[in-house]
């Protein structure tokens, strides 16, 4: 009777287990707001994704805006933590490519195209392994150009990240209340380059009370920026750094 019993207890539990699997392909969607806030439902969405698993862990991420009309198509080995494995598509509002670009373990890894909105070629790259084998612009008409790089960086008077942590710490002006407590270490902040080269929203990420507003002044302060680029026209891009205060 023991024997028995076992017997039916596990052939309930393989029924019970097969009629709770998921099938696949099965399909979720999620509502996010302009700032990519998740939302209860489609109500005041800035834009929704679309994740369609093949299986447990990979599939196809489609983006769409307000009005319904595709924005991206990405193909992922593994939806979290993201791992793309695959073509990434961006469209036009009409629907026609905007730029596709190959991934292998989210690292860009054979062509990356980018196109005129009449469907001519503008952009062509290989890659292997993230690194750029070769690149070549093209014209309206089909015709090749002059090779630039799709993105660039801002630059803070010819340099980098390293001038610009320099200059901030330059910048500053301890707090003597703060000074006078002792009070030091490192916080995070995080400001824009605008499209023309000037110091936009500069937020504390991670502070410390009293040092926050020196901080964000000396942020301020700064000017001679060069904008960064895509395609060749300057766009803002966002900074985020760390502000170490050391009493000597």
């Amino acid at each position: 009777m023991r024997v028995g019993l076992l017997i039916c207890l596990s052939v309930w539990t393989s029924v019970a287990t097969a009629q709770t699997a998921p099938e696949y392909p099965r399909k979720e969607v999620e509502y996010l707001a302009a700032d990519d806030r998740k939302l209860p439902n489609a109500e005041g969405a800035d834009h929704r994704i679309e994740r369609t698993y093949r299986d447990s862990v990979s599939g196809t991420e489609r983006r769409y805006n307000a009005a319904g009309k595709l924005i991206s198509s990405t193909l992922y080995a593994q939806f979290f933590p993201a791992v793309k494995y695959g073509a990434e598509l961006y469209f036009f509002d009409d629907g026609k490519i905007s730029t596709k670009t190959d991934y292998k373990g989210n690292k860009r890894d054979g062509l990356m195209e980018m196109y005129y909105p009449s469907g001519q070629i503008k952009r062509r790259e290989t890659y292997v392994a993230d690194v750029r084998q070769t690149g070549e612009c093209f014209n309206p008409d089909g015709s090749s150009t002059l090779f630039y790089e799709f993105e660039t960086m801002p630059t803070y008077r010819g340099g980098g990240l390293k001038e610009i942590v320099e200059a901030i710490s330059a910048n500053i002006s301890y707090p003597h209340t703060a000074a006078s407590n002792g009070v030091q270490g490192k916080l995070y902040l995080s400001f824009v380059v605008s499209a023309k080269g000037k110091v936009e929203n500069v937020r504390i990420l991670k502070g410390i009370s009293g040092l926050n507003q020196a901080a964000i002044a000396a942020v301020r302060k700064l000017t001679g920026f060069t904008p960064g680029t895509q395609d060749g026209k300057p766009v803002p891009v966002s900074f985020t750094t760390p502000v170490t205060f050391t009493l000597n």
